[in-house]
């Protein structure tokens, strides 16, 4: 038998077995409940947002702005290494969730709160969540900076500010915020 003969010879009665790892158990079912589906898909998801996490607290917060404008004080005091980054990040952080605290509380109580009672769904959830975040970035984003969003989207102007999407309000809130941290 050649090398690669052997090799699927000795994979044929993996394919349809569980997997067997110490301390992890892994068994493929078919016909599985829709509950145990729904589960693993919140699970899934789940994770995706803890892993976008980041990403959204740079894109979606003041913590740009603030990590900017503690940067610059740092060199303009003329100590460049001092305080560390890890110290400027981590009080950013904190300045942060200070100046946001208003804004989760509301994403919390109308949209995290509702949906883990079931009451709602996730895309009820995520919609209402979205709302308190969206009336945060436009009011900190300048309107020139929301034009040029529209301009470089080649889309028509939004005629009230419901009508302005995510796609280009988040480029625009970040432009202003760094114009309002170099300012």
């Amino acid at each position: 038998r050649s090398a690669g003969g052997a090799l699927e010879h000795a994979a044929m009665p993996a394919l349809g077995a569980d997997i067997a790892l110490p301390g992890v158990d892994i068994t493929f079912k078919s016909g599985a409940q829709p509950a145990e589906v729904a589960t693993a898909l919140k699970v899934v998801l789940g994770l995706t947002v803890i892993s976008l996490a980041p990403a959204f607290l740079i894109a979606l917060t003041s913590f740009t702005r603030i990590v900017i404008v503690l940067s610059m004080l740092r060199h303009a005091i003329g100590m460049p290494e001092t305080p560390p980054n890890t110290v400027l990040v981590t009080l950013s952080l904190f300045l942060t969730l200070f100046t946001m605290m208003p804004v989760f509380e509301r994403v919390n109580e109308e949209a995290y709160q509702p949906f883990a009672a079931g009451t709602i769904d996730t895309g009820t959830a995520f919609e209402k969540g979205m709302a308190p975040l969206r009336e945060f970035m436009l009011r900190q984003t300048r309107e020139a900076d929301l034009a040029l969003m529209v301009e470089v989207a080649r889309r028509p102007a939004p005629q009230s500010p419901e009508e302005v999407s995510a796609v280009l309000l988040i480029p625009a809130f970040m432009l202003s915020e760094l114009k309002s941290a170099f300012q």
